[in-house]
């Protein structure tokens, strides 16, 4: 019965692992200026990515126990800055959608 619950609990370590690299490998390549374009496809599929996106980071955060703050740095800290437009805390668009992502998840703690 052992070897099943570990077997079980790799699987399910193997599941976190992927959900965090498909998550990470998405905030990399996510359009953030989507919300700009007037063209409807861009649009429509920077919407789809960003609530992918925000799915991932629901599940990662409610159901696999990351620490926000923590896989909050761990993004800021590989997504780069793209935009000249930065608010007063040197927020660029990037940073400011990413943050904004998070936000949810940092002030209920």
């Amino acid at each position: 019965m052992n070897k099943n619950n570990d077997a079980f609990i790799d699987d399910a370590y193997n599941e976190e692992s992927k959900l965090h690299i498909e998550f990470m490998d998405e905030v990399k390549t996510h359009d953030y200026s989507y919300m700009m374009s007037d063209d409807d496809r861009t649009y429509s599929s920077g919407r789809n990515n960003e609530k992918q996106i925000q799915e991932k980071l629901h599940a990662l955060i409610n159901i696999c126990r990351y620490d926000g703050h923590d896989l909050l740095d761990e993004v800021i800290s590989l997504v780069p800055q793209r935009y000249n437009d930065v608010d007063e805390n040197g927020n660029d668009l990037t940073h400011r959608v990413i943050r904004g992502w998070f936000k949810p998840y940092l002030e209920s703690k």
